[in-house]
This record gives C-alpha cells, structure tokens and sequence, in this order.
C-alpha cells in the first residue's frame, strides 16, 4: 500500500506518520510539505512541494490513498495567504488525487467547521451542517472546504474515490503545540466568563482514526472525539491554575492588541464564548474506533508533559493505559538510550530487553496529603522475595529508574519505585516536597511493600535519593536493610560555599517559600553524566515530568534537617554506594559523611571507574552490588567498613 500525505511536517502528520510506518501493509509513504517532516524512515520520501502547485497530481500517482493535512493552524496576520492554503490548497489536493486515480482521500476537517452558534445541538452530530464563522479564520476556511468537498461529490457522482472528512475536537499530546494549548499550561489563564466546555482528544486516538479511515472505506464526515466533556476551568483547577474570568468581547479586544504587538500566537479568532460538544458514535460504529483516553485522562497526560504539576485530580491517572502515555516520551527515549549506552545495554540486553523489563510493571497510588504518591511496582514470581523500595534522584522520577527496577526484579527481588510528592506521577506542587514530607511518604511506600509481599524489605537509593534513604536510617522506618547511592548531611556542607549559602537560602525560603530554585543550581548535572545523550537529556530538560526546579523551602529543607537519633544507634544493615570517578559529589564528601555518622551495620564501597549516574552509565556495576547485598545482607547486620572494589 503507497500512501501520500500533505501537510508532513504538521503536529497531525508527526503522530500520523509512525503510525503508518509501523504498519506492515503500508510499503510508501510520500510526505508532501514546504518543511521537511519530523519524522525519519526508509519508507518515507519526503518531496518539497507547495499544496497549490499543479504539479502535485504528479505526486499522487500510485497512491491508493493520499491523507491531507497541510492546513494553517497556527494564526499569521496575513490572511489572504491563510485563505489561499487552506481553501484553494484543499480543492487543489481533492481534484488531483482524483485526477491520479487515488483510491482514498482522508481530509483533516474539524468540529471548528459548525462553527459557535447557540442554536446547535446537545451533541452535535454529522447531520448538523457546517456553518463555520465568517469572523473566524480556522472556522470560516474549515466549513468551506467541507462546502466545496460535497460540491465537488455532487458534480462527481461516478468517482472510483472515497472522500472521509474527520472532524476531530482539541488534539493534546506531546507532538501538538500552539498559542491555545500553552495557554492552558501556563501558571495564569485568562478565559470567557460564561463556561467554557471542552473534548479532549490524545494524539493516540487521532492518529488511529485516521489510519483506519486511509486503509478501508468509510465515506462521509465523522465526529473525532472522546464520550466527556469538561470545563475548561476544570483543566486550571486540575494544575492549581490561576484563572481570570472576563466577558468574551473585553477578552476578544484584549487578545487582539496582544497578537498585534507579538504578545499573544492568537487573535480574537481563538476567543470563543463557550464550545460544542460532538457525538462520535458514528465513527465507532462504522470503523470500530474507540478513544484510548477520556478528556480528563487527556488533560491530565497533556499537563504532566508540558512540565505541570497535579495539584487535584480524580483518578485519572490510575488506569495503566493513562499513566504509560504520561511517561511515553521518556519511555521512548529510555528506549533509545538502551541501545546506545554502554551501560544500560550490558544490563538490559538492548531496547527489545527494556520494553519486557517494563511490560509488567503496575502503577499503584497511595493516599497521602499533598495528593496521591505514585509507585512503580515490579512484582516477582516469589512474593515472599526481599522487596526493594528505590528513591529516585534530584528532579527525578522512577520511570528514569525504570531499567535498573526491571533488572532487579529479573533477579528475582519484588521492587517498587516511587516519586516524591510532586514529582513525576506523584501529586502535588511541583518540586515542593520536603525532606520531612519525602520521609513521611517513603514510610507509606514501605507499608504498601510490607502489605503487598511477605519478605523482607529493603530501601534504596540514588544521588538525591540515596542521600534520603541515609537520612531515613536514623527516622525508624520498618526496613530490614538499606543501600544508599550517595550520602550527604546537613549539618556537614558539600563545600565552603554552601555553608556559606545554606543562612541566606534559609532566609529566602522563609520569605518566598515556594520561589522556583532551578536544580541546576544545586547540583552540576553536567558533570553528572558521562553519556553524551544523557548529557543532552539534562542540559534540555527534555522530560516534562521532572522537576527541574523545587521550591525554596524543598532546597532548604535538607540543610535544617537534623536526625532524630544518633547514627550510632543506627544497626539497620546498610551499603553505601559511590562512583570513584564521581566529580560531581566527591568521594573525600562522602567518605567523611560516612566517618562522621559511622552507623554500626554500614560499608562503603567506592565503585572503580564510576561517575554520579551509577544506575544507567554504569549499570551493571550498581546491579552487582545491590543483588549481591540484598541476598547476602538483609536481615544481618555487620560491622562497618570501608571497601574498594578490586
């Protein structure tokens, strides 16, 4: 099958696309656009060419179905161009893919092209006729091409082609961006004062659409959209968004001068004064499709990506389906690193390795009072295996710790990662979490281990998270043992600077305690890593789940944190993890923490050759030692010592 899309460099075309190249039947793929596409395959040729150019027939020959796309969404002052693309270049494309003998046109139309009218139905369905908005660009050129396209059928009532016009509702996703969606992810939101109601549909679910539509026949328009509706209030409350509620005429006046002077991507075409909901049913009915995702699942994967918080939800992220797409970009690019890494690969055995390590992972929320914590549970066949309980790093969240928790669980431990309070899939106010708050937490995450299998328990840890599980020692937690990949104190500064910054930071934080303090001013990640990829992943904060900053009163937290009792009395057995080759805590930093505490059942064991991110760049090195320990070590205590490995 040879399928030819317009519009390849497109949001739609980005999830489109690997859709298609993933499919066995498809063998071509022609991408048609002014900008090259996003995305990178042999079966893709890409060609440079206007939708407006009469040689685009030329393009079409073959195919046996052509997907249209190219469409201006994005809002540009110059409107005639606009109308010229959009109209001319949509009767241009349906004239020479008939022309070529295509088999089947798919076009992007969408609900915009009923335009807002009071009068509309509750829902609305394909009987209801396109009436777009003359003031409007998008809906005005949306109900036209769907004008000219039944014009065009009932001039050609003997054409061999399938012409399928999707509507589809608000598309969210990683790949979609624009002035509307980022206005639902920025900290204060300006909306119409009467309600606003919104569909939201996951990329997933329109890329599935519209391949179904390009392989099989399905003639006519469709509705494209999840059964829910939300208000569009409802989005800001689920991220703790400040939102501002005017009339929509003083809000459409105001958009218009702030796209004037280059303040705002959209004018007052984007300002509507409430929003249809649409009935899907008879795409479901006719091509078997079905959205993955609710609008609310939709809104809470869309703002997790976009690097907010979630501050207030009811449940959405508790279906598997729901919290997977959440964490798919770093999924994705874990997967990548599983093959170039060095480290990563040895452990896994290669990106195929990854994806079974993670095929049985659950995801489990605990109640707690910033929100619920999420947990990555690993089980093993054994459930009365030792159980490990794993704390990720600074900003970080398990899903980055995800190939070291499948490995552990490979070898036969049951292992649960988990993400701080506002962090990852964990809610509550991004990068807010305290050390005491974290503690408290971590202790609900051991009860789950303790409730969920029979063995003994271990905690562990890695950079930040190390440095808590040592904290953790002197609280009580019900541990049998515990490993700490990295340590550190408050009471003993990392360096002369920091003591010296420690006063005013905690003078800052009691001022402005939930100032942002990006984390690159309290570790060099820099120097953290020795894989030029995940060098890239931090210096691009290319995971919007992160923390890439915490607040004021997390960063102080740790300074004025004081143990509850001495580390002398400390016997849990304990491994103290460090990369000899660690510039960026130290091993002099860490070898004098561990001199200081002393804690009876503790070693420490300098790992040759290691940098800071010892569970990915050096793997197998941190799993050696870990399932060594576990399964020679937990429940024993033993006395302190310092060990370097050969």
């Amino acid at each position: 099958m040879k399928v030819a899309v317009t519009g390849c460099s497109s949001d739609f075309a980005t999830v489109i696309l690997p859709r298609l190249i993933a499919d066995e039947d498809v063998e071509e793929i022609v991408g048609i656009d002014i900008r090259a596409p996003r995305v990178e395959d042999p079966k893709l040729r890409f060609v440079e060419q206007d939708v407006r150019s009469e040689k685009i027939g030329g393009l079409f020959e073959g195919a046996d179905a052509v997907i249209h796309l190219a469409y201006v969404v994005s809002e540009i002052a110059d409107k005639e161009l606009t109308h010229d693309v959009n109209i001319n270049g949509s009767r241009n494309v349906l004239e020479a893919a008939a022309g070529a003998g295509v088999r089947r046109l798919v076009m992007a139309s969408s609900v915009a092209s009923y335009g807002m009218h009071g009068d509309h139905p509750d829902p609305v369905t394909e009987d209801e006729f396109p009436r777009g908005n003359p003031d409007k660009y998008y809906f005005y050129d949306k109900a036209e091409v769907e004008h000219f396209v039944e014009w065009w059928l009932a001039r050609n009532p003997d054409t061999d082609m399938t012409v399928t016009r999707l509507r589809p509702v608000i598309i969210v996703g990683p790949s979609f961006t624009g002035g509307m969606l980022e206005n639902t992810t920025r900290p204060v939101s300006v909306l119409p004062k009467s309600d606003v109601r919104v569909q939201l549909l996951h990329e997933d679910d329109l890329a599935d659409a519209f391949c179904r539509c390009a392989k099989d026949d399905h003639p006519g328009a469709f509705n494209v959209g999840p059964v829910d509706v939300m208000d569009a209030g409802e989005l800001g409350v689920m991220h703790g968004q400040k939102v501002a509620r005017l009339p929509a005429r003083p809000l459409a006046r105001i958009a218009d001068l702030a796209f004037k002077v280059g303040l705002s991507p959209a004018s007052s075409d984007w300002v509507v004064d409430g929003e249809l909901r649409v009935d899907s049913s008879r795409l479901s009915q006719e091509t078997g499709w079905a959205p993955q995702f609710t609008s609310r699942e939709a809104a809470v994967i869309h703002l997790l990506q976009r690097g907010r918080p979630i501050v207030a939800s009811g449940g959405e992220l508790h279906r598997r389906e729901v919290a997977e797409a959440a964490l798919a970009p770093l999924t994705k690019r874990l997967r990548g690193w599983c093959d170039t890494n060095r480290g990563l690969r040895e452990a896994v055995g290669g990106a195929g390795a990854f994806d079974e390590l993670i095929e049985g992972a659950e995801h489990v929320y605990l109640p707690f009072r910033t929100g619920e914590v999420h947990a990555e549970v690993h089980p093993a066949d054994d459930p009365s295996a030792p159980s490990i309980v794993f704390t990720p790093g600074l900003g970080g969240h398990a899903r980055f710790y995800s190939p070291a928790l499948g490995c552990l669980r490979r070898a036969g431990f049951n292992v649960i990662g988990w993400d701080r309070p506002g962090h990852g899939l964990s809610e509550g106010r991004r990068g807010d979490a305290t050390v005491p708050e974290t503690l408290d937490a971590l202790e609900a995450v051991i009860r789950l281990a303790r409730s969920r299998f029979s063995g003994p328990v271990v905690m562990g840890g890695s950079s930040l998270g190390g440095v808590l599980t040592w904290l953790a020692l002197t609280a009580e937690l019900d541990v049998d043992a515990a490993f700490s990949h990295n340590i550190a104190r408050g009471d003993m500064p990392h360096e002369p600077a920091a003591a010296r910054k420690a006063p005013l930071l905690k003078a800052f934080a009691r001022a402005f305690p939930r100032a942002p303090v990006p984390i690159t001013q309290i570790a060099d990640f820099g120097a953290a890593a020795d894989d030029a990829e995940s060098l890239r992943f931090f210096t691009e904060r290319q995971d919007g789940l992160w923390a890439w900053s915490i607040t004021a009163r997390s960063a102080a937290s740790l300074n004025e944190w004081r143990a509850p009792r001495d580390w002398a009395q400390v016997s849990t057995p304990t491994l103290v993890l460090q990369g000899a080759g660690d510039v960026m805590v130290g091993t002099g930093y860490v070898s004098s923490v561990f001199e200081a505490s002393h804690p009876a059942g503790a070693r420490l064991d300098q790992v040759p050759g290691a940098g800071h991110l010892l569970f990915h760049d050096h793997l197998p090195d941190a799993l050696e030692r870990v399932e060594a320990f576990v399964g020679d070590w937990a429940g024993a205590a033993a006395p302190a010592q310092t060990v370097r490995s050969p």
